[in-house]
């Protein structure tokens, strides 16, 4: 494990660490605020799978690089709007926006890491 973090921190360079280092904070915490606000019933299975899944799906994101990146911003994006744009123009429940939120994050860090952190990705190639 260590050796993928390794791995991950030379591909992913200084920014690249920075971004997953922030990344992960705003997961942290949006998991914190879901379970100090009691949601923890639908939030820990959505991270669950936000987490599992790319893991199953390491070698597909390697394979596709280009899909990936693709849609790992759209995550990033869809995310943030959901926090910021819904919240403020359509007074959406703060719980309705959280969730997709925690989600999509979870699922784009997790991405994130096992796509750079794969053998078959070299910086620079």
């Amino acid at each position: 494990m260590m050796e993928r973090i390794r791995r991950f921190a030379f591909n992913a360079g200084i920014f690249g660490t920075i971004q997953a280092i922030v990344v992960s904070i705003a997961v942290v915490y949006l998991f914190a605020y879901a379970v100090h606000s009691g949601d923890t019933t639908i939030i820990i299975p959505g991270m669950c799978v936000a987490l599992i899944v790319p893991f199953c799906f390491r070698h597909y994101l390697v394979e596709h690089v280009a899909l990936t990146r693709r849609w790992m911003n759209i995550f990033a994006i869809a995310a943030i709007a959901a926090l910021v744009l819904f919240r403020q123009q359509y007074g959406v429940e703060d719980f309705w926006l959280r969730f997709p939120a925690t989600t999509l994050a979870a699922t784009y860090i997790s991405s994130y890491f096992w796509l750079l952190s794969d053998p078959l990705i070299v910086r620079g190639s």
